[in-house]
């Protein structure tokens, strides 16, 4: 063994093994209580594994939970977010266990580590840069004595409401349509002709009036100074969009919206504005006094540009995950192999995430609930702050795995990734690797969509800020006693645990009236999912250190967890929740624990009979060739005494 060898085989002893030898120098004696219960807090070099798991951890429970909010905002569906954020880690399938390949064979860990932190931030910024441009804000209000309506219209994101409106007059009974830049008055009989013939541009017999929309300044409040007058009166319209608009008139779409409010007539009755995909979403009504007449504030979307911006952020994250997919997995494999034989361990690294974690959601939820601005007389939540916060932890997570270790084995041939498959595919693996797969259903929907549903309920963004820094000190205790509970179950016990856990969860949710009672939910939810994480990166490692292939099954699991579990419970709790409601998809996920619950008992009972046969027609095969033996000693004995 040359110099090398044998200082990498120092490097990978695990630190019990490094302050034993320490203590044994200097002559002091040993402390097996502290080596148990200290073993990873009082190695210098275990700062930068805590210092990268809290910020990284940080940037993302600040970020991802209030992305679907986000998206909300802009007026996508909650199908279209639950996709965007769902194909995200679906792409870690390909990502994290190629780039976990390359970095085993090319020995490129750190290369491949740093510049997929890199692309957290780019990433970032790129789905800032796609914001909507073409949805309005319509000032209406009628005078019958005068048999006029006076209309003003401006962008819903980019301007900001003039303090003395520029009403543009117009028939009572002529309908209008607010486009891009212009507010068009329309004829009628022309405008049926169009319609009829389905061209593709409005004929100009059919513009009446055009009246182009200024710009303005910037939107810095949207709100003007003599709406502070207004006694304001909410009619919440809230919007699950149907795609296929040509086949519905704009009084159907109302109707969908909200079936005790009506959107005023020479609005709702415009059947040109179907033929562009121009819908309204919300409306609130303001009595002005100056006027002494009642003024809708109507929010106008185009469906062309919500499918545009929904392709847009999906090939973001595509991209930009792909590259991005193998950070955690090279972080753990890096963690693990530092930790060497105490690999159960982990959790009390990965604790520090979980702190982190729990600062940034309460911090981001307060930032958000006080950061707040008006659009079209409805009051908002600026999320973007979550971007820029976001950015700043990655930063910080960047400059501690500057120093990150990568080694590697090199006697292992890379031949030998291939033992992972049939090891995985025996009787008890499956099963477990079920279970697994759901709990990254479970956290799927439980991350992305409980802000989603609090919102839904009434809650602040204080409550979803609350709720998430419960969730993850439940998930930070969990991490820092995991080590003991698996010693004390096991693997496939603790399994079962936080199954029966998840079910009693979407149970509660199922049922939950007070926003606030996701709170304590939510400590259930986080204590489960600590557990369950813990219990799986030690289950997989263990796979892994028989083969030598740490990476490869780290990336196994990265794949199946958070990218099938995570990102498909994200886009299937999407689409459910769109078409049946959230309490329903809710229900439907604790049936969907009861199934994988009585799977793995029976698999792993099946398995353990299995197992006690083989063993005992083992003992039998090796009873009958011992008794063979001695017959034949026997016989040859009896042939020589004859001879």
């Amino acid at each position: 063994m040359n110099i090398e060898d044998k200082e990498q085989k120092r490097e990978e002893q695990s630190p019990v093994q490094k302050h034993k030898k320490t203590t044994d120098k200097v002559g002091k004696k040993k402390n097996p209580k502290q080596s148990d219960q200290f073993k990873c807090f009082y190695e210098a070099d275990y700062l930068l594994f805590k210092g990268f798991c809290f910020f990284i951890y940080a940037a993302y429970g600040g970020f991802i939970p209030y992305l679907p909010l986000y998206f909300k905002q802009i007026f996508l569906g909650a199908s279209y977010a639950g996709i965007i954020i769902g194909i995200r880690p679906l792409i870690q399938c390909i990502g994290a266990p190629f780039w976990g390949v390359i970095a085993d064979r090319y020995h490129a860990g750190k290369v491949i580590f740093l510049g997929s932190v890199i692309m957290w931030i780019v990433k970032a910024f790129l789905l800032l840069a796609v914001r909507p441009h073409n949805q309005q804000c319509i000032e209406l209000y009628q005078n019958k004595t005068s048999n006029a309506s006076y209309v003003y219209a401006y962008d819903l994101w980019t301007t900001e409401a003039a303090e003395e409106p520029k009403w543009v007059v117009i028939p009572l009974h002529h309908p209008i349509m607010v486009e891009k830049n212009r507010i068009t008055v329309v004829d009628t009989e022309a405008s049926a002709q169009a319609i009829k013939h389905e061209t593709d541009e409005l004929p100009q017999e059919v513009l009446l009036k055009n009246v182009p929309l200024k710009q303005r300044k910037p939107n810095k409040e949207n709100a003007s100074r003599h709406r502070t007058k207004h006694r304001a009166k909410q009619t919440a319209i809230t919007v699950i969009e149907k795609r296929n608009s040509r086949n519905t008139s704009k009084h159907d779409l109302v109707h969908d919206m909200d079936k005790n409010t009506n959107v005023p007539s020479i609005l709702g009755e415009n059947q040109i504005g179907k033929r562009f995909q121009l819908k309204f979403v919300h409306m609130v009504k303001v009595y002005n006094e100056e006027l002494n007449a009642p003024v809708e504030f109507i929010t106008q979307i185009d469906t062309y540009e919500i499918d545009f911006m929904f392709v847009m952020f999906t090939l973001i994250i595509i991209i930009g995950e792909f590259f991005e997919s193998p950070t955690f997995a090279l972080s753990d494999a890096s963690l693990l192999k530092r930790l060497g034989n105490d690999r159960e361990y982990y959790g009390r690294i990965r604790l520090w995430g979980s702190l982190g974690w729990a600062l940034a959601a309460a911090m981001v939820g307060l930032i958000i609930n006080y950061s707040t601005f008006k659009v079209c007389q409805w009051q908002q939540n600026n999320y973007i702050v979550a971007f820029f916060i976001f950015i700043g932890f990655v930063a910080a997570a960047f400059v501690n795995a500057l120093w990150f270790r990568f080694t590697y084995n090199e006697e292992k041939k890379f031949e030998d990734i291939g033992k992972v498959a049939p090891i995985l595919l025996s009787l008890r693996h499956p099963s477990f690797l079920i279970a697994t797969l759901y709990t990254g259903f479970c956290y799927g929907i439980l991350v992305h969509f409980v802000n989603w549903y609090i919102d839904d309920l009434g809650g602040s963004s204080s409550i979803m800020g609350a709720a998430g820094a419960t969730r993850e000190i439940a998930a930070l205790i969990m991490f820092g006693v995991s080590a003991t509970t698996l010693q004390a179950l096991g693997n496939v016990n603790t399994m079962v645990f936080c199954l029966l856990a998840y079910i009693i969860c979407f149970i509660c949710y199922s049922i939950l009236e007070n926003p606030w009672m996701a709170v304590a939910l939510e400590l259930l939810d986080g204590g489960t999912y600590g557990l369950v994480w813990s219990n799986c990166v030690h289950y997989m490692s263990e796979v892994g250190t028989k083969l030598g292939v740490v990476d490869t099954t780290q990336g196994i699991l990265q794949g199946i967890f958070w990218g099938l579990g995570n990102g498909g419970g994200t886009m299937i709790s999407g689409v459910l929740i769109e078409s049946f409601g959230t309490t329903n998809t809710f229900r439907a996920f604790a049936l969907g624990g009861t199934v994988v619950l009585g799977i793995l008992i029976l698999a792993q009972y099946t398995a353990s009979l299995l197992e006690r046969r083989v063993n005992k027609s083992k003992q039998y095969e090796l009873l009958s060739e011992s008794e063979n033996d001695g017959s034949k000693s026997e016989e040859q004995e009896l042939s020589k005494t004859t001879q």
